[in-house]
């Protein structure tokens, strides 16, 4: 019986061994955090296309004055525009005018100060186009043209001509 009782606790040692080794292998452990580096691609850049692009081009002309301040005295004399979006300009043939173009609002619009020959001492006109580009590619507008003239020469004549224009 001896023998028997020095086996016992043994035994028991080996059991609270095989306890103690299924306890620590049924433990689970937290797996270790999970880190990913996510690179997200900067945005393509917006390319806005040069509103003026839509203007270029050659254009025949034709005009009317509807309003008309400088007595008939000033007509309509430019056949052709040009409208050169690299170079932000108009020009009108036959007069020899280079105008300073822009986009406001969807409408061309294209100045300038020119000298002119005239009845008053350096005279210097303004001039402004204000054109519409249709969806069929026409232009459509008016020209207002400032005219110094004697014998009130502070005070410019205005005459605004009607413009239709279409690509050559």
């Amino acid at each position: 019986m001896l023998s028997h009782m020095m086996t016992f606790p043994r035994r028991a040692a080996v059991l609270i061994s095989l306890v103690a080794s299924s306890c620590a292998s049924a433990v689970t452990t937290a797996p270790a955090p999970v880190t990913s580096t996510v690179v997200v691609p900067a945005p393509a850049p917006v390319v806005v296309a040069d509103p003026l692009e839509a203007f270029g081009g050659v254009y025949a002309i034709a005009g009317a004055p509807v309003a008309d301040g400088c007595g008939g005295e000033i007509v309509l004399a430019a056949r052709t525009i040009t409208v050169n979006p690299a170079a932000r300009t108009l020009f009108a043939d036959v007069v020899n005018r280079t105008y300073t173009a822009r986009v406001e609002d969807g409408r061309l619009i294209a100045e300038g100060h020119f000298q002119a020959r005239g009845t008053c001492p350096e005279t210097v006109i303004f001039e402004r186009w204000i054109l519409t580009l249709t969806p069929d590619g026409r232009l459509e507008g008016t020209l207002e043209s400032l005219w110094p003239r004697a014998p009130d020469c502070a005070n410019p004549c205005l005459i605004t001509f009607v413009i239709a224009a279409s690509r050559t």
